[in-house]
């Protein structure tokens, strides 16, 4: 209707240019009354002719405006709704759907707080009661939401329209602002509580040395009162002195561009207090300061200094110090012996992982977690390990460690002792190995003195009797049982005189009276030398010896010493293969070396008898296939004349099926 009224009010202002641009044209001259009125009218239709054109082109341009209004309003970035009383959308604009998370057909003619989450329902009714009811613009903040899922928060500014039947909204998705300002909020919130719970004292101050804020834990003896401070210079508040180190200690920072340190002293109530100042720049000119009291620190520092050198002392000739970790400022204060033990020159104050990371690999665990249960629990500690020190020496060390607690209770400090015990620990190692050295030597008599009380007697005594029965028989020329006994005395002789053999070889072994002579030998013959010996024992028993040998086998060895290895190990599977049997003596050339195994379908061994092979402590013997006695002492020998070489020996077994002997001698 506005637009209506416009247009007719603009109809005789269009007439009169009508009229101008024909007067323009033409000019009515004098003519004759009825042609006057003929022009007269003719000039009426060029006159509306006219009017029509220049209501086209009006049309025209004002076409134009309203697309370009309508594209404007259709791709605006912020949203635009047309409602009425009632909130019913009647028009809205592509933001506006996009704010609304929907199409925009589907919008129209729903109510709008259908989208108003419900937290903001009461304020967006009140924002829309004022705008109808003042006809002025309002704003207002809200929520939106559908189905309750959260969506933007939008800043809303309303506005009536002339007949108060609608309200057009103009709505800005200020959510990013929102997120913005809530973690602002989170972040004051977590500064202030830092603040509320940090035991400094926290000053602001520009770089001049005014104070611009402060805070103290109220709990803290130290605190005073904000307004002795703020807006107060340095100078005004400390002494001259101590405000001149802090300026310093300020422009130090400004120009640094980094945290500052220094250290002061103060009397109150005529005692001395020390305190610690870290100052860091932040911007504007300004700066923190953050002062801690290290008076109880400084005290310690100083009942060390005046115990200082009664424990150096001590310390040196015992090779034992002392350590303190204050927990607050994870740092350790040692000893100059201490460090000393670890390396490093004196005045070495590390961190508490810097001082566990010197323990050896397999003692970390044990020590953090021994330190970590005094911190948290106050159980003390008492322990003995390694560490590797700066040198990469490795040092038993004996470390004590107990809890200090604090007024409050709190545990603030761990102190104890760091003992380098290393020639204590190599005293235990070699009484360890003197002990089993001297038992070893003990079982080492016990099987001599059985060997000669019992082993050694036997045979003696075989023969003692059997030639006194010979002598009778002979006497008495009794002939029948002349060979007999003859073979027995003879039988029990080689058995004597090989029990011997390994007795005085042995005797020799033990008291490194046996020089051990290596050279190149020929394995081959010394083997058929040695199965030569211990032919006629075999062939009484019906056994065959066989040979597995390379085409070459000289080894670098003693002579002496391989022969009785293989003389013990052969003679042995003698003794425990039955009539009939056979024995195998195989060699073969390794890379390192060369294999030995004797081998033979006898009596076996079973695998707890195995394992009590080739030891002095335990005396194993067991009775031939014909009843042959052994003491053990030959594979004993063995053992020790392989090992002479570098070499192993071992054996393996099955009951009933036989044993195979192996041995190496190494490549020399």
């Amino acid at each position: 209707m506005k637009e209506d009224n416009q247009f007719i009010q603009a109809l005789p202002e269009l007439r009169e240019k009508a009229e101008e641009r024909l007067k323009r044209s033409y000019s009515i001259k004098a003519l004759p009354s009825g042609e006057i009125d003929l022009l007269k009218l003719l000039h009426e239709i060029d006159v509306q002719q006219v009017e029509l054109e220049m209501q086209n082109e009006e049309l025209r341009l004002a076409v134009e405006k309203a697309e370009t209004a309508t594209a404007l309003y259709d791709s605006a970035p912020s949203g635009y709704f047309t409602i009425d009383t009632n909130c019913t959308i009647s028009e809205l604009n592509h933001s506006g759907a996009n704010l609304l998370k929907s199409e925009r057909s589907l919008l129209i003619n729903k109510d709008l707080r259908y989208f108003v989450s419900p937290e903001s329902l009461l304020v967006f009714n009140g924002f829309l009661h004022k705008a109808f009811e003042t006809n002025c613009k309002q704003t207002c903040e809200i929520s939106l939401s559908i189905n309750f899922n959260p969506l933007p928060y939008v800043y809303l500014e309303g506005i009536v329209s002339e007949n108060s039947s609608k309200c057009i909204l103009v709505a800005v998705d200020i959510t990013e602002r929102k997120q913005t300002e809530e973690a602002l909020r989170k972040s004051e919130a977590e500064n202030r509580i830092i603040i509320e719970v940090n035991p400094d004292i926290l000053f602001r101050i520009t770089k001049q040395g005014f104070i611009l804020d402060y805070h103290a834990p109220a709990h803290t003896h130290f605190y005073v009162a904000p307004e002795f401070f703020l807006g107060k210079k340095m100078t005004d508040v400390l002494p001259l002195d101590v405000a001149q180190k802090i300026l310093d200690t300020i422009a130090v920072a400004c120009q640094s561009g980094k945290m500052a340190t220094m250290e002061y002293e103060l009397t109150k109530d005529g005692k001395r207090e020390y305190f610690e100042n870290r100052i860091v720049p932040m911007f504007d000119d300004e700066l923190l300061s953050f002062v801690r009291d290290i008076t109880q620190r400084k005290e310690a520092e100083a009942e060390l200094s005046r115990n200082y050198s009664l424990l150096r002392i001590a310390g040196e000739t015992a090779k034992f110090g002392g350590w303190n970790f204050d927990m607050e400022e994870n740092r350790v204060t040692m000893s100059d012996e201490v460090a000393m033990i670890y390396g490093k020159p004196n005045g070495f104050y590390p961190t508490l992982t810097e001082a566990l990371s010197f323990y050896a690999p397999e003692w970390v665990e044990k020590i953090t977690n021994a330190v970590n249960d005094c911190a948290k629990k106050g159980i003390p500690f008492d322990e003995e390990l390694e560490i590797i020190n700066d040198a990469g020496k490795r040092v038993w060390v004996r470390t004590i460690g107990e809890a200090i607690w604090n007024n409050d209770g709190n545990i603030v400090k761990i102190q104890g002792s760091f003992q380098d015990i290393s020639e204590k620990k190599q005293a235990e190692d070699a009484l360890r190995k003197s002990e089993a050295k001297f038992k070893e030597l003990n079982d080492t008599k016990d099987k001599f003195f059985s060997i000669i009380a019992h082993d050694l007697r036997s045979p003696f005594h075989n023969v003692v009797g059997f030639s006194n029965l010979l002598v009778r028989d002979i006497l008495e020329k009794d002939y029948a049982g002349v060979e007999r006994f003859a073979n027995i005395i003879q039988d029990s002789s080689e058995r004597a005189m090989d029990l011997l053999v390994n007795l005085l070889e042995w005797s020799r072994s033990q008291t490194g009276r046996m020089e051990f002579l290596p050279e190149e030998i020929d394995f081959g013959q010394l083997l058929t030398n040695v199965i030569r010996l211990l032919n006629d024992s075999a062939e009484n028993k019906g056994i065959s010896i066989y040979t597995e040998l390379p085409d070459r086998s000289f080894v670098f060895a003693d002579k002496a010493m391989l022969g009785t290895i293989l003389r013990n190990l052969i003679s042995n599977s003698i003794k425990y293969t039955k009539s009939e049997g056979v024995i195998t003596v195989a060699a073969k050339q390794m890379n390192n070396g060369l294999l030995v195994s004797v081998t033979d379908d006898g009596v076996g061994i079973s695998s707890e008898d195995i394992s009590k092979l080739f030891r002095i402590e335990k005396n194993h013997s067991t009775a031939g296939t014909q009843n042959e006695k052994g003491t053990g002492l030959g594979l004993i020998l063995c053992r020790e004349f392989v090992e002479k070489h570098g070499g192993k020996i071992w054996a393996e077994s099955q009951v009933g099926k036989g044993s195979t002997f192996y041995f190496t001698i190494p490549k020399m």
